[in-house]
């Protein structure tokens, strides 16, 4: 059975009204609200300065409830950069009275396992507003040291009984403590410590010396004695004194043991004169005997030494004595001793007493409020049964339909986390091709620039070998030219030696002739002349044929220059011809480049330009489904005022239909408008911010249907039905194109899944309705 939320009176807290105390001149209002703000909006009364001098402000809070928590939460506390500092005193009188018991009261802390637990962090407001529900709450501390190594917080309910409900059900009272991570809460005891490790030789009557320092002792118990672990329980007069001991002594050293000095909790001793685990311990707040003495008598030799515990400044050693002093001392230490036994008896007979009586008061009250549950849940278990024996037939359908939509919505969830992931993929290949294209595109730049140098140097070359080979035709025409020239020259001397040869012999002829008129000529001479006229004529022959074997070497020499020539030529007008068709292809290569670029770069714009329009269409679509989802935010404000989520009924759920049901008829939804899940006045029972997709099902809509019908007038009822059926037909939603206004895919089947649902759904009743009404 779903937890119930109490709504216990404050017993003190009537009206929202409450008093700050001696108000300091240099208080300003500005300052004091700021203080106030956690607990709410709060105006200004007046300060009032009575006959004796006292200057109080009245504050109004907005309710009761606020008041309560600031009255919880905020008194006793200092008001930050005020100077001279201010504690902040609240009363819920004029008059100024006490707003607390007059008795000390037990408190409840929580204890959890984790470090980083949530509840660490919350604030005082926070605990009043998730433990209130148990009952009135006379003080919430955050930040209180009770020993352990982090602070935790202390809260302290007027009844026992509602300290007992918050012990039971903790982690029922609130939505936020469901969800928290387990803990549990126990009952301390502000003005009583439990002290381990107190070592070997400590005994029960060295508490008195140990602990009277800080404050009157009430009762004290001793337990181990002997070990080294041994340990003690104390009770103090008032709380203060149990914090003092604990900061005096929390941590020092005893023995080379560090002593653990913790607030009391109930369960730790069953026997300290304190009832079970999870009670309410009343303190007796007045105590008449005489205050323990510490144990200042020396030491007996015969009994172990007592280790040194930490002592105020004022407190000092017992110095060495003589034997009859030691006698003396022992004498006087045994009196006090038996005065402390009988003082103690005394005291632990009282403490009976009161706790006896606290006790069957306590029983008495428990049996009545036992009562009065075991009626109420009756009750309530009656009312049950009936709503489930009306329902239950409808909840196993309910439940078939709601697994069926929770199937879908986990399909669709997965394809949504699918193209996202896809989308992401996408999104992270165009940045990469992106980067590579500029990449490329600076790769190619580089290359073009190489490739025109390179073409200029090419040119410059090419224009070089034109040059050289316009330098050697005009050689090779000049050495034609004196190769004609050297050949009409042989010609030239060989017309010459073949004109000179007549004469030649005739001048020989003239020569014998004029010596043999001259004298005979011995034979031996003439022979002579003759062999001499055969070498000149041998040796002339001679050049003439090396000249023409000469001539004829040089010919061939320049007819092979000129073949060479002529093939040199022949290969750079090859070379030529293929450098214009590399150019031409190059150049209808680059310009197919050239095109094929601008036509990637042309689609990667218009990719770029469609991925943008899109995202904005995406980012106008968010933020006017965000301003969609605040109107309507603001629209449910007045549903959702303090007591409204705790009280919700079925006649402020039909109420709430018909009011969004005439926003939703009139609104023409667009793109600067679009349909958001807050827009659709869904037929639920349940408080309208916590309505969700997966609600939406069939036996939730005839759930809502049947309450209306009880809620909703006879005459009223059926033209109810017949605009809620006609609201959400599929055929009126395509119409007014509600859908076409969401630009999120799965968001807009699931919310036509759900609209298709409450229609189906709506269409049995109605021609219910139409039948009955015929």
């Amino acid at each position: 059975m779903a937890f119930k939320q109490r709504r216990t009176p404050h017993p003190l807290i009537k009206r929202p009204t409450l008093w700050a105390a001696d108000v300091p001149t240099h208080l300003t209002w500005s300052q004091l609200s700021e203080f106030l703000q956690p607990c709410g909006q709060v105006t200004s009364g007046g300060v009032i300065t009575t006959t004796d001098g006292r200057r109080r402000w009245a504050i109004t809070f907005s309710d009761t409830y606020h008041a309560e928590m600031a009255l919880a939460t905020l008194h006793g506390l200092s008001i930050p950069n005020l100077d001279p500092p201010w504690t902040l005193a609240l009363s819920h009188t004029f008059s100024l009275d006490s707003p607390f018991p007059k008795e000390m009261l037990c408190g409840q802390s929580v204890v959890h396992s984790t470090k980083d637990h949530p509840i660490r962090s919350a604030s005082a407001q926070d605990l009043f507003s998730w433990f209130r529900v148990a009952g009135p709450l006379v003080s919430v501390q955050a930040g209180v040291d009770v020993g352990y190594r982090n602070p935790t917080f202390i809260i302290q309910y007027w009844d026992e009984k509602h300290a007992q409900f918050a012990l039971r059900k903790a982690r029922q009272m609130h939505d936020t403590l469901k969800n928290m991570p387990p803990f549990i809460l126990h009952t301390v005891v502000p003005w009583a410590i439990s002290v381990k490790n107190m070592g070997i030789t400590f005994r029960e009557s060295d508490i008195p010396g140990i602990f009277g320092q800080f404050g009157t002792i009430i009762h004290s118990k001793a337990a181990l004695i002997g070990e080294k672990r041994s340990r003690c329980y104390v009770s103090f007069l008032s709380a203060d004194e149990a914090r003092n001991a604990m900061a005096a002594l929390n941590h020092t050293t005893v023995d080379e043991i560090k002593l653990e000095v913790r607030t009391l909790v109930l369960d730790v001793s069953d026997d300290f004169c304190l009832r079970n685990s999870g009670d309410i311990v009343l303190a007796p707040h007045h105590y008449t005997g005489q205050k323990s003495k510490p144990n200042t008598s020396p030491a007996d030799p015969s009994e172990p030494q007592t280790p040194s515990y930490p002592t105020p400044q004022n407190g000092r050693p017992p110095s060495p004595a003589t034997d009859d002093d030691a006698n003396t001392a022992r004498d006087e230490k045994v009196r006090l001793e038996q005065e402390g036994e009988a003082q103690r008896q005394r005291v632990e007979e009282a403490q009976r007493r009161r706790v006896e009586e606290a006790r069957r008061r306590r029983d008495e009250e428990l049996r009545r409020v036992r009562g009065e549950e075991t009626r109420r849940e009756r009750e309530d278990e009656a009312r049950c049964r009936q709503v489930v024996a009306e329902y239950q037939a409808q909840l196993v359908d309910a439940a078939c339909r709601r697994e069926a939509a929770v199937q879908a919505a986990t399909k669709a969830r997965l394809r949504m986390a699918d193209a996202e992931a896809t989308e992401t993929a996408a999104q992270a290949a165009l940045a990469e091709a992106q980067a590579g294209r500029a990449e490329v595109l600076v790769s190619v730049s580089k290359a073009d620039a190489a490739v025109a140098a390179a073409r200029d140097v090419l040119n410059d070359a090419l224009a070089a070998q034109f040059k050289a080979l316009e330098r050697l035709a005009a050689a090779n025409t000049v050495r034609a030219q004196a190769h004609k020239e050297e050949k009409a020259a042989a010609a030239e001397r060989a017309s010459a030696e073949r004109w000179a040869a007549p004469w030649l012999v005739e001048e020989r002829d003239a020569q014998q002739e004029m010596l043999r008129l001259l004298g005979e000529i011995p034979p031996e001479v003439l022979e002579a002349r003759r062999r001499e006229e055969i070498e000149v004529s041998v040796r002339k022959m001679k050049e003439l044929r090396e000249m023409e074997e000469k001539d004829r070497r040089e010919k061939a020499r320049r007819e092979q220059e000129e073949r060479e020539q002529r093939r040199r030529q022949e290969q750079l007008e090859r070379e030529e011809a293929e450098r214009r068709k590399k150019e031409a292809e190059r150049k209808a290569r680059e310009e197919s480049e050239r095109k094929l670029r601008e036509e990637v770069e042309r689609k990667e714009r218009e990719e770029r330009e469609r991925l943008e329009a899109r995202t904005m269409r995406l980012h106008a679509y968010r933020l006017a489904a965000a301003k969609e989802v605040e109107r309507c935010r603001k629209r449910d404000m007045k549903y959702n005022a303090f007591g409204a989520l705790s009280m919700w009924t079925h006649a402020r759920s039909v109420q709430w239909f018909k009011d969004v049901s005439v926003d939703f008829d009139n609104i023409q939804f667009s793109r600067s408008q679009p349909l958001v899940f807050e827009s659709v006045p869904w037929p639920m029972l349940i408080p309208p911010h916590k309505i969700t997709l997966e609600d939406v099902e069939w036996g939730a809509v005839e759930a809502f249907f049947a309450a209306a019908r009880l809620v909703v007038a006879a005459e009223v009822y059926k033209e109810f039905v017949e605009k809620a059926h006609r609201r959400f037909h599929p055929d009126r939603w395509r119409a007014r194109g509600l859908l076409n206004t969401i630009l999120d895919e799965d968001f807009r089947q699931q919310l036509e899944t759900a609209g298709n649902v409450v229609a189906q759904a709506i269409t049995p009743i109605w021609l219910q309705t139409k039948a009955e009404m015929m």
